[in-house]
């Protein structure tokens, strides 16, 4: 059963300790702006919120939620250089290589990959050279970090912000603009995957 008083305490403690303001979380993941403080009053929360929140401190589900983490059973995963295709595919020549990682990072049944951060419009989370572990979907939740692919491009990591009509990519890195897709151009946006954590060299969760 959850302890939604305890994944507050340990959400408010991970903002703590990442100097980061519970306003500014909860914009950042695109949560209400009361999301985190009314926690402690509900019975359950829900899992996704819990996985974008995980994702953005990259802490394991498991740590937030208080469950076990065994860390002992490790999977092989590929880890691609970029993305060309859609939600799921990629080209043998887009994997640059292999990489071990905890079995319990993964979630849900879809399939999961390693993808090569590029570039710095990311930054300071997401840096060149990082490691993005991705799980295959196509949707995401607005306010996600995800690989989308906008006219099957190369795929880029952004965080996904949904409108009525629109659908919006915005970068962390002030110095890139968001994107903004409206009505019929919402077709030319296509989801790769949802980033579920980030791989640093120093990486101990």
């Amino acid at each position: 059963m959850q302890n939604p008083q305890m994944i507050a305490s340990r959400i408010k403690q991970l903002a703590k300790d990442n100097n980061i303001s519970i306003g500014r979380l909860c914009k950042e993941c695109g949560l209400g702006v009361n999301y985190i403080n009314q926690m402690s009053n509900k019975t359950s929360v829900s899992r996704e919120k819990i996985e974008i929140i995980a994702n953005y401190f990259s802490v394991s589900v498991e740590y937030l939620l208080g469950e076990p983490q065994n860390n002992n059973q490790m999977i092989e995963l590929p880890i691609l250089g970029e993305v060309s295709a859609g939600y799921g595919k990629y080209a043998d020549n887009e994997i640059i290589g292999t990489q071990c990682v905890p079995l319990n990072w993964l979630s849900g049944n879809e399939p999961h990959v390693l993808l090569r951060v590029k570039g710095d419009s990311m930054i300071p989370k997401f840096e060149e050279g990082d490691l993005a572990l991705v799980r295959y979907q196509q949707s995401v939740d607005s306010g996600s970090y995800a690989v989308a692919l906008i006219d099957d491009d190369n795929g880029v990591i952004k965080r996904v912000m949904y409108g009525a009509n629109w659908i919006e990519l915005q970068s962390l890195n002030p110095m890139y603009s968001p994107r903004r897709f409206e009505g019929e151009d919402v077709t030319r946006v296509r989801i790769f995957g949802l980033v579920r954590k980030i791989i640093k060299d120093t990486d101990t969760h």
